[in-house]
This record gives structure tokens, sequence and C-alpha cells, in this order.
């Protein structure tokens, strides 16, 4: 069974700022997770980010890891190649907690994976790719319908009528799951 993606949108006014975690707090502190699994000490990730070539401060490292700094693209990237750590796990909140992706929308581990992988990030886009998706195949369907009724062809009449109710059944179950 799988679990529900936790998509939020909320009002600014009803959630402070202060209890939001940023994705910039959330990078943080999982590259200073990473780089305590590793027992390596600041400077020397500072170090490593030099001889990768993009230089970062020990400074600036300890502000990011304290989310009071937010890194470039470039530096987040260059953090997940020196600490030897998937970017997307460096940018998933742990368990249930929520990263406030913008001032209205936030999500939880999975449901933020979910989106960094495959770019559906709320129900209501994963709905709309599967009706897309329904559509096509729908047409597919029909149009060898039509091919089998205007050449007689029962077999393939038959076998069009059932592949069109099969898809039918197999889309509104894959909606369904989206809902729930």
């Amino acid at each position: 069974m799988s679990r529900e993606l936790r998509f939020v949108v909320v009002n600014p006014a009803e959630s402070p700022d202060e209890q939001r975690m940023r994705p910039s707090a959330i990078f943080g502190r999982r590259v200073r997770e990473r780089r305590v699994a590793h027992r390596a000490s600041l400077e020397t990730v500072a170090q490593a980010m030099t001889d990768v070539g993009q230089p970062l401060g020990k400074a600036s490292l300890l502000r990011t890891e304290r989310g009071d700094r937010c890194p470039s693209l470039d530096e987040a990237l260059a953090l997940a190649f020196v600490l030897d750590a998937v970017p997307e796990q460096l940018l998933a909140p742990a368990g249930d907690e929520l990263v406030w992706l913008t001032g209205y929308f936030a999500a939880d581990s999975e449901a933020l994976r979910e989106w960094l992988r495959h770019g559906i990030a709320t129900p209501e886009a994963r709905k709309a790719n599967l009706a897309d998706s329904a559509a096509r195949l729908l047409e597919r369907h029909a149009q060898a319908l039509s091919d089998a009724l205007r050449s007689n062809d029962v077999a393939g009449r038959n076998e069009a009528l059932v592949a069109l109710g099969r898809t039918a059944l197999a889309f509104r179950s894959a909606i369904e799951q989206v809902e729930r």
C-alpha cells in the first residue's frame, strides 16, 4: 500500500515564517548530517570544494549548514559531489516534515522526491497527466475499432472494444489512487 503524497497549499498568514522549513535550511541540515557521517571537518569539506573548482570558505559552509545562507545551484551540486551524496537526498526533509517550496506550497519528503524525479507535483497535475495518457491510448483503441468496423473485422472489433473497456477501467483505478 502506497502512502499518500502530502502537498499543502496554505495561506501564509496561517503558518508563520519561523515555523516553515525553507529548502535552504533542509539542504544545510542534510549537508551537515552527511559531513558528520563522513567524519569530515568544515575545513576538509571547504578544501574539497576548492579542489573541485567551486571554492567555498569554512564560514560560508557553516552558514549554509545552519540554514542562514542559500547556496548557489553550482555550490549545491558541488557539495553533493564532494560529499558523495545524491542531490535529491540533500533536498528532501526527514520523515513527515514539510519543506516550503513557495510561500503557499509545501511538500513532505516523498512528495518532494516524486516531484524532483517526475515533475508531477500535485494530485491535480498527476490527474491531468493521467487524463492526457488515457486520451492518447483511448484514441488508438478507438481508431482500431473504427478500422475494424469499416472492414467488417468482427475479431478486430471485439478486441478493440475489450481494449477500450480495460483501458477505461485501468485509468479510473489510477485516478482513484491519485485522489486518495
